[in-house]
């Protein structure tokens, strides 16, 4: 076999010259009459969109290779093409191998069907046959962490349940080639580092050739060795995943790219910890108290790019920031693949040493609600076991069963002042201010 054969074989992805034109009707038409109305007279016309405009690269067997760009560039387009969903309008697209597209996840689900009936359902328009689904059903369902609801009709779901059963029923086989797009940005935090270790395992095994898509440049940098630039259709860049990034990164500080938030700027430079999220201000008030929570790991952003300072502070949130201050390990790999769900075994810790009680008992815990600075000073306040301190003047603001919590709150220097609006919601930064004057 000739030379150019060989390295021919070990390229698992061409893209030669790839053009994809859409042609969009110049105006609206409602129904099917005027379609055809328009058609006999010859009076439809479309208008050309390229989406991309011949991009050209090869993918060798077992790199990871990240897509950037802003919205609506051409990245999922780009995606949809190497996974054979669509065909290209100009040039070709060579794959070798079988492919796992985590592409839309959930397409193909019956929503009228149960969680059961859709793993069947999917696995077979991924090529599994039912024999393999039985030999792996209890594995996708433990994956998922949703054994207690597997008989329930998928639109009772929620979008990041759906999205649990679809990631695992789509990685149960080790793929020569992982598509990703944005996939890791579904579901709670937890499940999110759970996806991303199953995808880390399919890197680590050198076997499988992984193309990610996302719009966190720290994620693309940790997962990938090689990034390619895709703007407005067109090949901007190809090359080491750093200095990609970093050119990305750079156009910000000239004009705001589609989609993304308006990065707040400053002449002083925020933490290196705090690097990755554009709504944390570098000379807001919290900034102490949120970096030490975020390089403790005792608080998570609300997604890869997002702190949400401002964000309400979830009652679950609350009782996993506590878990995590006390060195519970509540995100560590367990046996019980179920325990994490609906942040359960934090909530089971906060019940058993009484943190979760009284006001809000388990059973009623609601943990999407919103926590008032009440109710996360009561949490602190049980944590610690403080003794109740001595009545503050200023009570008018603080229900009865609150009272001795936020006088030891206050006397503690956890929260300033007295007026501290007790009902009100806690956001994410005052959070993460009690919880810093507490465990600093």
């Amino acid at each position: 076999m000739a030379t150019n054969d060989i390295e021919t074989q070990d390229n698992a992805i061409e893209v030669k010259d790839v053009t994809m034109i859409f042609n969009m009707a110049s105006e609206q038409l409602n129904n099917l009459k005027e379609y055809f109305i328009k058609i006999m007279r010859h009076e439809l016309f479309f208008k050309e969109f390229r989406a991309l405009k011949h991009i050209s690269f090869t993918v060798h067997r077992g790199e990871v290779v990240g897509l950037v760009g802003t919205n609506g560039s051409g990245k999922s387009t780009m995606l949809k093409i190497i996974a054979g969903v669509l065909e290209p309008s100009e040039g070709e697209c060579i794959v070798r191998g079988n492919i796992a597209p985590l592409i839309e996840l959930g397409a193909g689900f019956d929503m009228e069907l149960t969680a059961r009936e859709n793993i069947y359902l999917n696995g077979s328009l991924l090529g599994y046959t039912k024999a393999f689904i039985d030999e792996h059903f209890d594995e996708i369902v433990e994956f998922a962490e949703l054994r207690d609801f597997v008989d329930m009709p998928l639109k009772n779901y929620s979008s990041g349940m759906v999205a649990r059963i679809a990631f695992a029923i789509a990685t149960i086989t080790e793929p020569d080639i992982l598509i990703v797009d944005e996939t890791l940005s579904v579901g709670d935090v937890f499940f999110q580092q759970k996806c991303e270790r199953r995808i880390q395992h399919f890197i680590e095994s050198g076997d499988v050739t992984v193309l990610f898509v996302s719009h966190s440049m720290r994620q693309v940098e940790r997962i990938c060795q090689r990034a390619i630039w895709i703007e407005k259709g067109d090949m901007r860049m190809d090359g080491p995943v750093k200095e990609v990034c970093r050119a990305y990164r750079n156009q910000f500080g000239h004009e705001k790219g589609e989609g993304e938030d308006e990065p707040i700027t400053s002449d002083k430079p925020l933490p290196e910890v705090l690097a990755q999220y554009i709504d944390v201000d570098p000379e807001g008030w919290y900034l102490e108290a949120v970096e030490s929570m975020v390089s403790r790991r005792i608080l998570e952003g609300r997604d890869v790019n997002h702190f949400g300072p401002n964000d309400p502070f979830k009652r679950c949130q609350g009782v996993c920031a506590i878990a995590r201050a006390a060195g519970v390990p509540i995100d560590a790999p367990s046996s019980d693949a179920a325990a994490s769900l609906f942040f359960r075994k934090a909530v089971a810790w906060a019940r058993e040493y009484d943190i979760v009680g009284g006001n809000l008992p388990d059973e009623m815990f609601r943990p999407t609600d919103a926590a008032t600075r009440a109710e996360m000073i009561q949490m602190l306040y049980k944590w610690q076991g403080a003794q109740e301190a001595p009545a503050l003047d200023d009570w008018q603001d603080t229900p009865g069963w609150a009272q001795p919590g936020v006088a030891w709150a206050v006397q503690a220097g956890v929260v300033n002042g007295i007026a501290i609006r007790a009902n009100d919601v806690c956001t994410k930064a005052e959070a993460a201010a009690m919880l810093y004057r507490l465990v600093r």
